[in-house]
């Protein structure tokens, strides 16, 4: 990122109240310094999701989600960072400037873009290797399990499982 794209992002940042945006989602009460509700990323019945004004964050007690304002509008939008500072200025009225990307910079983010895809589709693979595959089920899941990981810790970290051949994936 470039300075100017920092302060861009600093300047959404300090206009988007953390309170006033999750509130828009989520029924926010106060309660001391914090703001309580029911998280909605997962169903819950009691809150346990917490909204820190002050620090600018907020923090789920029963999936441990976590994050700033970028973070929340990220997972409750279902889009990427720069959506989600794009979607807040424009909340806020904060004039964007688009720029025009030269040649090379549209072939580095195409090859940044790929790059991202080829991991996903690893990370993919190796989960699928870890939860269907013979070996994965008996050497990766129970030694994930000795470590006392649950199925739901290992899914939303993308733990996967490379068999002992080495060149499965290259194959």
């Amino acid at each position: 990122m470039s300075v100017e794209v920092n302060d861009f992002k600093e300047q959404v940042r300090n206009h988007a109240n953390i309170v006033e945006v999750v509130s828009g989602y989520v029924a926010l009460k106060k309660k001391g310094r914090k703001h309580w509700g029911c998280c909605p990323f997962h169903g819950e019945k009691t809150p346990s999701f917490t909204v820190d004004e002050e620090k600018g964050f907020f923090y789920c007690f029963g999936c441990h989600e976590t994050g700033d304002v970028f973070k929340f509008i990220m997972k409750s939008e279902n889009c990427g960072f720069m959506d989600a500072v794009k979607f807040l200025a424009n909340k806020y009225g904060i004039q964007i400037e688009e720029q025009v990307l030269t040649k090379e910079e549209v072939a580095q983010q195409s090859e940044r873009d790929r790059i991202y895809q080829i991991n996903d589709f690893a990370q993919k693979y190796f989960q699928e290797t870890l939860f269907s595959d013979n070996e994965g089920l008996s050497i990766g899941l129970s030694y994930l399990r000795e470590r006392e990981l649950s199925q739901e810790t290992i899914k939303r970290w993308g733990i996967g499982y490379c068999k002992d051949t080495g060149d499965d994936f290259s194959k």
